[in-house]
């Protein structure tokens, strides 16, 4: 099946996701904008599930260079709305 190139319109950021991306990975929401929504990324890969939905495998970097990496989950792809589920650095950039 051909898919259509990434959509992110909106990152959605659950409360508790926000704070622990930011404990424990020192990532906060706005640099995850900034690499995934509003920055050209470097990577994104499609993941199917089990359940028939899917994520979304990120890599990107923030206006200030820092390479991300980016794990979100498909709310409405016609909309580009993403939940996010974790960030971290990208040692590996």
């Amino acid at each position: 099946m051909i898919r259509s190139p990434v959509y992110i319109a909106e990152i959605l950021v659950p409360s508790h996701i926000a704070a622990k991306v930011n404990e424990k990975h020192n990532v906060t929401v706005a640099e995850v904008r900034e690499a995934v929504v509003l920055t050209m990324l470097i990577s994104a890969v499609r993941e199917p599930l089990a359940d028939g939905s899917e994520r979304l495998l990120v890599k990107g970097k923030t206006y200030n260079g820092r390479a991300l990496k980016v794990v979100l989950y498909l709310v409405d792809e016609n909309l580009g709305v993403w939940r996010l589920a974790t960030a971290m650095p990208d040692a590996r950039a």
